[in-house]
């Protein structure tokens, strides 16, 4: 027998599936016992036959084959049929394949092998949820696929590239209702229209007894939210948001949605965040349902990042799909990426996403990759057993980030559809994406200072681990040096040695962006690898800022006389600089402290421009972050005086803000009361926080207030009565 590989051959194309599954869920029917939460059926696999071949290869795990094994019929041009006896296939278990021994050669032509199947539960997560009204237990059948446990549910090509109709039949329970990617006695048939080819990951399948609601979008596709019945009332919120993604999504990628349908379903107990099924999108609970008088503004904003997000992956990975894991990052980086238009998109440009995704992308992007552990973008992944590695923030925020700064190179309208519309319906790998990107761009020039060649550009970004860490130094009286490094949090630690590239050694090409002196004007050059930079500058005063606007995925840092030109600056008129400058200046500082570069009484006397911000401005995220999320700067740790050190910045904007203000704004309700704990209000601001929010529920009583904005009142028996009431006005499933 051949050698047994975990990447399927492709000696096959064209294919189709006709599934039919009958679910076993108790509480409902009666049936043999032994059948309990487990399921039977059949699949045939149509498919033609593009290479003559003695053996087919499926994938295959924990499914047991039913009496008479698998029929294998020809069409047209082959004219035999072989009947396999079970023991005749065998199921080789450290690759999860499973091998028809064929009793002659297939011919070049089409083949259907036919596969009765009898399973313990496979790919179904047996979500318990418990009714609010008579505590009575069901199961709900929920398939999760990705990345490779469609081969759980029947035999398979369980790899992306295999892409194949499906056409669904679940036979169910009566009294429960079932779904899949398609729209669609004692035992009730549901069968779903056959789908447009997909990869295998995507295939859904949910048995149980939701409600949903519905709405259409202007081109007519049919949108639903299903939830349990308890639950229905904080599901209007995801179908708006559903809606208005969808059709921006249309626009935007001038691809009309390809389904007549698109479910999105809130389970109480899943083992994914979400699940971008074509057509039938899984979520917690917590990801999709929203009740503004109960939930923060940022709850509320979780679910548009989620759903824009999921959505994305209806373009960015459903339609157009990666040809195998190593390039998982393509999936979830332009998801990521995209996800932030949508959000705009559902909340009107209220949610401020670009000041968001500092917070939430790239600043969660560079501590992720600063450390030995990281990997890069694209890696060698030999196995299904290792793709797990890839879903990670690297591949989610540094992929959406080194997106971000692709865009600031090339410009918004490059961007779009060309990749998209040139592999829909099939699968992409990164140089495919490069080269669609090399034919757009237009008379933006490289390092060379000729017409760039992206894939040069970006191979450095995503075939090497790391970032660089750009040193600004005066060099003379009229210019200053500009270097680079790798920024690392542990300069001891190795990497792995199969994650070193010593084709580039650790450099990159940095597009530089910097803004000089009191001028908001933000030029570009570039940082070539391998030699440093020369800038001249007008004075030798005048102080210097790289990475301006903090488009690119790197870090800045200067000598001492650079700091204190920035902070002279900072002191005598911050707004010189953006919001996302100066969220860039602050958050590279405490990351140059944090590895010794610099001393941390320059980052405290950084601060001390803040006290002049506005409330949680985009300059004041990289301090909730740093503090609130490094092991070493948890509160037990942190001295009175640097308490009373931080609330000296705090107050100030405090004072400046509204109650109504810090409970409505969607970022400043989280970040702003989480900070205020953190180092704790005066007793005075204490109080002052009980009787505003109190006084805001007497004149608000629909509007229940979130639990983040509550915390300002630090416990007590009157925040404690308030806690009490909220849980007990629970409905969600955390």
């Amino acid at each position: 027998m051949a050698s047994i590989v975990p990447i399927l051959f492709s000696q096959q194309v064209d294919m189709s599936y006709d599934l039919s599954i009958k679910t076993y869920l108790p509480g409902y029917v009666n049936f043999p016992p032994e059948k309990n939460l487990t399921f039977d059926g059949h699949v045939e696999i149509s498919m033609v036959v593009v290479e003559p071949t003695n053996s087919i290869v499926l994938n295959s795990k924990k499914i047991t084959l039913a009496q008479g094994g698998c029929e294998l019929f020809s069409v047209g041009s082959i004219n035999f049929i072989i009947l396999f006896e079970k023991l005749s296939i065998p199921i080789h278990t450290t690759f999860r394949s499973l091998t028809p021994a064929l009793l002659a050669t297939l011919s070049v032509g089409s083949t259907s092998p036919s596969i009765p199947i009898r399973t313990e539960p496979p790919s179904t997560y047996n979500g318990m949820y418990t009714g609010k009204s008579t505590f009575d237990f069901r199961i709900v059948a929920v398939s999760q696929n990705e990345p490779s446990d469609a081969r759980r549910i029947a035999p398979c090509f369980d790899e992306p590239k295999y892409k194949a109709k499906w056409t669904v039949t679940v036979v169910h329970p009566k009294g429960t209702k079932a779904a899949s990617n398609g729209i669609e006695g004692d035992w009730i048939t549901s069968k779903f229209k056959t789908t447009p080819p997909m990869s295998s990951y995507l295939l859904a399948i949910i048995v149980c007894e939701f409600e949903y609601i519905e709405g259409y979008t202007e081109t007519g596709v049919r949108f639903r939210i299903w939830s349990r019945p308890e639950a229905m009332e904080m599901t209007e919120y995801a179908l708006d948001a559903g809606i208005r993604c969808l059709e921006f999504y249309e626009k935007f990628f001038d691809i009309k949605f390809p389904l007549e349908k698109q479910d999105m379903i809130a389970l109480p107990d899943f083992t994914a965040g979400a699940m971008e099924n074509w057509g039938l999108i899984t979520y917690r609970e917590d990801s999709l349902l929203y009740d503004s008088r109960i939930y923060a503004p940022m709850n509320k904003q979780r679910v548009a990042l989620v759903v824009a997000h999921e959505l994305a992956h209806q373009w960015f990975g459903n339609l157009v799909t990666l040809k195998w894991w190593d390039d998982t990052w393509l999936n979830e980086g332009f998801a990521t990426f995209v996800e932030y238009l949508g959000m705009d998109e559902i909340s009107h440009n209220n949610f401020r996403t670009q000041d968001f995704f500092l917070l939430d992308g790239m600043d969660r992007g560079m501590r992720a990759d600063s450390a030995a552990s990281s990997h890069p973008l694209s890696f060698r992944i030999d196995k299904a057993a290792e793709v797990a590695e890839a879903f990670d923030d690297i591949s989610y925020a540094k992929g959406a980030s080194v997106l971000t700064m692709l865009r600031a190179l090339i410009g918004e309208d490059n961007y779009r559809n060309q990749y998209l519309k040139k592999f829909s319906y099939s699968n992409a790998q990164a140089a495919d994406l490069w080269n669609v990107f090399n034919e757009v761009v237009k008379g933006v020039k490289g390092p060379d200072g000729n017409i760039m060649k992206i894939d040069q550009f970006t191979d450095q970004w995503t075939y090497q681990m790391g970032y660089p860490v750009v040193k600004v130094e005066e060099f003379n009286a009229t210019s200053l040096k500009v270097t680079q490094s790798r920024y690392k949090t542990n300069k001891d630690a190795l990497e792995p040695e199969k994650y070193r590239n010593p084709k580039y050694g650790f450099k990159w090409d940095v597009p530089l962006w910097y803004q000089e002196g009191n001028s908001k004007e933000v030029k570009r050059t570039w940082l070539k690898r391998d030699e440093p930079l020369y800038l001249n500058v007008n004075k030798r005063d005048t102080s210097l800022v790289v990475n301006a606007d903090r488009h690119g995925f790197y870090r800045q840092n200067y000598d001492a006389s650079g700091w204190k030109k920035i902070i002279k600056q900072l002191k005598e008129n911050h707004e010189v600089f953006g919001p996302r400058t100066r969220n860039a200046i602050i958050s590279d500082a405490f990351a140059a402290a944090t590895i010794d570069a610099i001393d941390y009484e320059t980052v405290f006397e950084l601060l001390e421009y803040a006290k002049n911000e506005e409330v949680a401005l985009s300059g004041m995220f990289a301090v909730l972050k740093f503090f609130g999320n490094e092991p070493e700067t948890k509160p037990a740790r942190v001295s009175l005086n640097f308490q009373a050190y931080m609330m000296s910045i705090l107050e100030p904007m405090y004072n400046k803000s509204s109650i109504d203000y810090i409970v409505k704004n969607y970022l400043d309700d989280t970040l702003f009361t989480k900070i205020l704990v953190r180092y704790q209000l005066s007793d005075s601001g204490v109080m002052e926080a009980l009787v505003g929010l109190g006084g805001y529920l007497t004149q608000n009583e629909n509007d229940l207030i979130s639990l983040s904005s509550w915390r300002l009142t630090f416990g007590g028996f009157y925040g404690w009565q308030i806690l009490v009431h909220f849980y007990s006005l629970e409905i969600i499933v955390a």
